[in-house]
């Protein structure tokens, strides 16, 4: 069978950077009153601080952090990716530094899925399979669609002449 690979799910990212917008809201809006606090302390102001003024310095701190953290959780997410390939699971992984962690497959005799209630929302999921022959199970992390990655990994397995027990864990056989 072909190799395939598998981007973890963009739902992960899009809720970090809701949380992302809802800290960075909250901590304008704190840095709005603390600088209304200090200036009405009569703290003197530099050149630079009477141009700007705190409201506007403010707003270009909050929103280059911003910009910057969101462009983290995108390169993250981006760079983050798993390759299925025959007898073997590449997870290639990093921004600056780029690693590949590599496990085979061959020797797998479980496999089963879990899904939190965003999971089930949003289709994604945590594939873990087992091998008496290694010393770690196999986990992928945030898999779009993780039945149908599943039923691939078992294609792949079934031309392999190995018996996989699937499972999918909260009370639902798979």
């Amino acid at each position: 069978m072909k190799d395939f690979k598998i981007q973890t799910t963009l739902a992960i990212p899009i809720i970090k950077i809701l949380v992302l917008q809802s800290i960075s809201s909250f901590l304008y809006l704190l840095i709005t009153i603390f600088s209304d606090f200090i200036i009405g302390l009569g703290v003197k102001q530099g050149l630079f601080l009477n141009i700007f003024g705190y409201d506007t310095l403010s707003v270009l701190l909050v929103a280059l952090t911003q910009l910057a953290l969101t462009a983290y959780i995108f390169l993250e997410w981006g760079f983050d990716l798993y390759i299925i390939h025959p007898n073997k699971i590449n997870h290639v992984h990093g921004i600056l530094f780029r690693k590949t962690d590599s496990y085979d497959t061959t020797n797998i005799e479980t496999a089963h899925i879990e899904e939190s209630i965003f999971g089930r929302i949003f289709n994604y999921g945590t594939i873990t399979m087992h091998s008496p022959s290694l010393e770690e199970n196999i986990i992928l992390y945030n898999i779009a669609m993780p039945s149908l990655v599943l039923n691939n990994i078992k294609e792949n397995q079934t031309k392999n002449k190995s018996n996989i027990i699937f499972t999918k864990k909260n009370h639902r056989e798979y």
